[in-house]
């Protein structure tokens, strides 16, 4: 799915929990190859390599991954990713110990094969892209090292895990898989201070929401209404 010139969602669908869920990886090509936003669950490299695919683009393609926070559904395939590419791999710094193993993962849940960082990214990082800058955004709260990304010239936010689509509206993070519910909301000001257009979540796709629709939500979550 194209978002605008030169960005990309690569939804990949799995099965969990006896049901279909889709992620939503992002691309952002560049002079170098593509820039690709987070992976899928261990062992769906295959499903990702398809997502890929359907926009006409191949692994090899792939000169950066940048990992958004630690869990399984966006850095678990990474390893095997990186054993058929030689992608540059960045990880959100506070949440790099568990992509390398040198953490376990919250909760005490499965981990995921380990993959090296080759740059910690911090709030402030940015890639040159044929998109313009993508800009890091610390964004903790959902973990503590969540990071989102941000493209000024597009109005476009990656947001990861820090927002949520259902049924084509924007949602805050889900409470039930987010550390820090608090620290999410600050961090849900922080990005409604960006000129967003659109946004795309991991979890629910693309909307078309805006900077408006991010601070009416954040403003709903801290007087305590419904994500």
């Amino acid at each position: 799915m194209r978002l605008a010139n030169g960005v990309y969602a690569f939804p990949v669908t799995v099965q969990r929990d006896g049901r279909d869920v889709t992620f939503h990886p992002a691309g952002v090509e560049t002079d170098d190859g593509l820039v690709l936003v987070d992976t899928a669950l261990p062992g769906h490299l295959d499903d990702l390599e398809a997502a890929l695919d359907d926009e006409e683009f191949r692994l090899r393609d792939v000169e950066f991954v940048v990992v958004t926070h630690e869990d399984g559904d966006h850095a678990g395939c990474l390893a095997a990713l990186t054993e058929e590419t030689d992608a540059a791999v960045l990880v959100a710094k506070g949440d790099a110990p568990v992509v390398e193993g040198d953490r376990g993962p919250r909760g005490g849940g499965g981990g995921y094969p380990p993959a090296d960082a080759d740059v910690r990214i911090t709030d402030g990082t940015e890639l040159r892209t044929d998109a313009g800058p993508l800009r890091v955004v610390d964004t903790p709260g959902h973990t503590d090292g969540h990071a989102s990304l941000y493209l000024p010239d597009r109005g476009l936010l990656l947001a990861a895990d820090a927002l949520r689509v259902e049924d084509d509206e924007l949602a805050g993070p889900d409470p039930e898989f987010t550390e820090k519910m608090d620290t999410a909301v600050d961090s849900l000001g922080r990005l409604a201070e960006l000129n967003v257009d659109g946004v795309l979540a991991f979890h629910g796709g693309y909307t078309d929401a805006t900077s408006d629709d991010i601070r009416d939500l954040n403003a709903s979550l801290r007087s305590g209404g419904d994500s």
